[in-house]
């Protein structure tokens, strides 16, 4: 069943969103975390610490993994390291890109006050001593000053260089690695680290022994007497001053990490709307006094799909009045930690990823006695007869976590149902809002639970298209009337199958049984949803007939976004009443791609996808995303690359065969495994000189199955001529079906060879009545490589080539 909701753009004007859910927590003085939810467009899932950055027990450090330039560590484990009585961690999230084998950050790092690697040409993030913070792009020099003579110090953590003066700190390791005979002199400030102010500093060792100790909270000065003679008047006790300077800002910067680039600048977005991915972000407001760190996940369909750039920025701006952001280090580092526990979901597998580096907040207010008791979860919207789990902590006037001495005594409204001593929570068929209680000695807190029912049911996938001894696990999601996700398990809903084409269990498997059209009925209690079964007959179903049935969202690389729009046109259309409008604006700078990202899941084991399409001729790319069961992404070319769409003024219908799917990038040796969905049709441009404007339609997007062995109204399908069809899935490891059809009766012979055409397996050799068959061949015995199938009757001789890959 299709849903009446249309986008065309993601305007992010979140407080109307109807699937919108937040959660807040305060988690120290003058800091509060949220979670965000946002269904429609997305999914995504975000968190949030909300600064106050005038707080006087608040601020900032960057931390290195480990203290050490070339080491990684997870942000849980740098928070714990930290975190000790009057220096609380409350929040850390992770920092810059980093050398994946080395640890090294890619641009700048500044740790209280003391430059740890050089910048690069791109953003920073930058707090001063006044905890201001500022977004730059920076450089650097340093400068020895002695008897008011200057002597650059080009080099930092780097490998000693002969030519010229080198410093190094504790970050760079235990010891200078510098030769025997080096000139060294160690020292420290008198004061603090600090950047963009001359330092006095004590000199504390003087010697030219090379390799010297790098203790922390000191640096050294290393050069070749050759090169630097007036090291050698240097002794211990001396003053020298030290000028290190992070240019253009002229503040006494104290931390610093870097980015690759700005998400808002002066409250304008970044228009970059290319690929999603999980992100970190830091962003302030437009008078510096309130500080975020953001995250949202991706790369995980179903609960967060990522941001681009744009979207990031976007959410920023609109919903958290974010005036200068950046972006740090994503994908699989993207983490943040709210008192000592990682709050996002890590899109890696393993999950929080090990980075270089990243930001902690740090609290210096004292432990108090009890003062606060907080129930979680904060917000809970029930259905009648529904059950929570609820817990408590006890904080200190500050947040600080305390252990709970004393019991915990529960209550809540008699209305809403009852709650047990550990805070089990079960309402009733007649359940109405309440308040559930907490009293921790005489601290007490209360949180209110919604009362609700199921207004709306989702179920996918629709249509279900199967043959005759397949299965479909059928998906339910269902919604309550605030337009919140109401989880039920599979076997809370009432399933049914209406025409006898097969069965369906208590959790949602539906099993092909018999040939024909049926319906698969979803309910829980008033709410419910059908959807279209088709049961062995070859045909074609319509997936979207362009009427506004389905949500697209407009997002690319190297476009005037706001210049793209998508639409329902009632003017041009293959079926009535209308089609698909794709308003596009291509820019030069780069390979242009605006997809129109859905989720449209197809069951059974489709033969091919179809689109009338009509061209205005200009000669792009079309292009289509699938994924898979294992969640594999694969593209489909709807039109060659050249000559793309060079049809003018009319329709045109695209079909291209599943076995032309490829593997993406990301998965370059996946095998596509059924049932899959539509992810994303786009459009694309390589060729600078192409770039302009233009508008296509799209009408009646298809999907095709075929027939194997089944019967119809009128008896046995009959072929009208042979086939060999190519084999599913193609690449594969080790198995692979291959379907043929027999236009008459005669004896068959299909057989796999190598491409020396020597005969590996006779699969078939018997005599067939007309029809359509099918043979699964297992490979597993045999090398990766390219086989040939090979179909003879008679006169008739068919093959396909097939790819195996182990």
């Amino acid at each position: 069943m299709n849903k009446f909701y249309i986008s065309t753009l993601i305007l992010f004007l979140f407080f109307y969103n109807p699937y919108f859910a937040q959660d807040s927590t305060i988690v120290g003085p003058g800091v509060v975390y949220y979670h965000d939810e946002i269904i429609e467009g997305g999914p995504w899932n975000f968190d949030i610490l909300k600064i106050d950055l005038t707080n006087p027990f608040l601020h900032i450090e960057s931390v290195k993994a480990n203290d050490n330039l070339f080491s990684f560590e997870r942000m849980s484990s740098a928070s714990k390291r930290y975190d000790k009585e009057g220096h609380k961690v409350i929040g850390a999230i992770n920092g810059d890109f980093y050398n994946t084998s080395t640890g090294e950050p890619t641009n700048i790092q500044i740790v209280n006050g003391q430059v740890i690697y050089k910048p690069i040409d791109r953003v920073v993030f930058a707090l001063d001593e006044f905890n201001n913070p500022l977004i730059d792009i920076f450089n650097y020099s340093a400068q020895l000053i002695l008897d008011d003579n200057s002597y650059s110090i080009p080099n930092l953590n780097q490998t000693f260089s002969s030519s010229s003066l080198n410093l190094f700190n504790s970050f760079y390791g235990s010891v200078s690695r510098t030769p025997s005979g080096t000139k060294e002199i160690t020292f420290q400030p008198i004061n603090n680290w600090m950047i963009n102010d001359t330092m006095m500093c004590i000199v504390t060792k003087s010697d030219s022994t090379g390799n010297t100790s790098l203790p922390k909270g000191f640096s050294v000065i290393s050069g070749n007497k050759t090169i630097a003679p007036y090291l050698g008047s240097v002794q211990v006790g001396d003053t020298i001053k030290l000028l290190v300077k992070v240019n253009p800002s002229v503040t006494k910067l104290t931390q610093a990490v870097g980015g690759n680039v700005r998400l808002v600048t002066n409250g304008v977005v970044n228009n970059d709307n290319g690929d999603r991915h999980p992100r970190t972000a830091v962003g302030f407001s437009q008078d510096s006094l309130t500080l975020y760190f953001v995250t949202v996940d991706g790369r995980q369909a179903g609960w967060s799909v990522g941001m681009s750039y744009y979207e990031l920025g976007s959410y920023m701006k609109n919903k958290w009045n974010v005036y200068q952001g950046i972006n740090l280090d994503g994908g699989g580092s993207t983490t943040i930690v709210v008192r000592g526990e990682v709050k996002n979901r890590p899109s890696d597998s393993g999950g929080e990823r090990s980075v270089a580096n990243g930001l902690l907040l740090i609290s210096s207010a004292p432990t108090g006695p009890l003062a606060h008791v907080l129930i979680s979860p904060r917000n809970l919207y029930l259905i009648k007869g529904g059950s929570a789990k609820f817990s408590a902590k006890a904080y200190d006037e500050y947040y600080n976590p305390l252990t709970i001495s004393g019991t915990l005594n529960w209550g809540c409204d008699s209305k809403l149902g009852t709650i047990d001593a550990t805070g089990n929570l079960t309402t009733t068929a007649v359940s109405e809002n309440g308040y559930v209680y907490v009293q921790l000695d005489t601290i007490k807190d209360s949180v209110l639970v919604l009362i609700s029912s199921v207004t709306k049911i989702d179920l996918t996938p629709d249509p279900v298209v199967l043959q005759v001894g397949q299965t479909q696990q059928m998906t339910a999601k269902a919604y309550d009337a605030y337009g919140n996700v109401v989880q039920i398990s599979t076997n809370g809903y009432a399933w049914s199958v209406e025409g006898n084409v097969g069965s369906i269990n208590t959790t949602g498997l539906f099993t092909a049984e018999n040939t024909g059209e049926g319906k698969i009925i979803v309910k829980y209690e008033d709410a419910s949803d059908t959807v279209e079964v088709k049961i062995g007959v070859e045909q074609y179903f319509i997936l979207d007939d362009y009427s506004g049935g389905r949500t697209y969202t407009l997002s690319g690389t190297k476009i005037d976004l706001t210049a793209c729009a998508f639409t329902i046109d009632h003017s041009k259309y293959v079926s009535i009443p209308s089609s698909g409008r794709l308003d596009y604006s291509l820019t030069t700078g780069g390979t242009s791609t605006l997809n129109m990202t859905s989720d449209i899941p197809i069951s059974g084991t489709p033969e091919a996808i179809g689109v009338n399409v009509y061209g205005d001729g200009k000669g792009h790319w079309l292009r289509c995303e699938l994924k898979d069961k294992n969640n594999n992404k694969f593209l489909l070319d709807l039109t060659p690359a050249t000559p793309g769409i060079d049809w003018t003024n009319e329709w045109k219908y695209l079909e291209v065969e599943l076995a032309n799917a490829i593997a993406s990038w990301a998965n370059p040796s996946a095998v596509l495994t059924f049932p899959i969905s539509i992810t994303k049709i786009y459009l694309a441009e390589t060729s600078d000189t192409k770039k302009d404007q233009g508008s296509i339609y799209f009408d009646d997007l298809k999907v095709h199955f075929i027939a194997t062995d089944v019967e119809n109204e009128q008896g046995k399908i009959v072929p009208d001529k042979y086939d060999l069809k190519q084999n599913y899935p193609n690449p594969f490891n080790p198995n692979t079906l291959i379907e043929y059809s027999v236009a008459k009766t005669s004896n068959i012979e299909l057989s796999v060879y190598n491409v020396l055409g020597e005969k590996l397996d006779m699969l078939i050799n018997k005599e067939h009545s007309p029809g359509n068959y099918k043979i699964e061949w297992n490979a597993g015995k045999y090398s990766s490589g390219i086989y040939i199938c090979k179909l003879s009757a008679g006169d008739i001789s068919l093959s396909r080539k097939m790819q195996l890959i182990k």
